[in-house]
């Protein structure tokens, strides 16, 4: 399959040239370090959990996952920031 096949298909979100991938992904993990540690590691565990599943199974798992964090710490920081147009300063709980 061909990257935009596969970009056509929702299997990747983006297609860079090999020689900007390093700084593309610098980005892209810059991004993800500046969210909730605690939102960033219960993803990680739900997208690795999830690839052991049939797939409707793997989906309510993940929607367990992402309801469980409208009661964190975290979630509640997240609005305000957005809110405000304020960086966030996540305590990862």
């Amino acid at each position: 399959m061909g990257a935009e096949d596969a970009l056509s298909m929702g299997i990747v979100n983006r297609i860079v040239p090999s020689d900007n991938l390093e700084a593309e992904t610098m980005k892209l993990a810059t991004e993800i370090s500046n969210k909730s540690p605690h939102v960033t590691k219960v993803a990680k565990r739900a997208v690795r959990g999830a690839l052991e599943l049939p797939f409707s199974e793997g989906v309510l798992m993940e929607r367990s996952e992402f309801v469980a964090l409208f009661d964190t710490e975290d979630k509640e920081i997240g609005v305000t920031a957005f809110l405000e147009r304020s960086d966030a300063e996540w305590v990862g709980k």
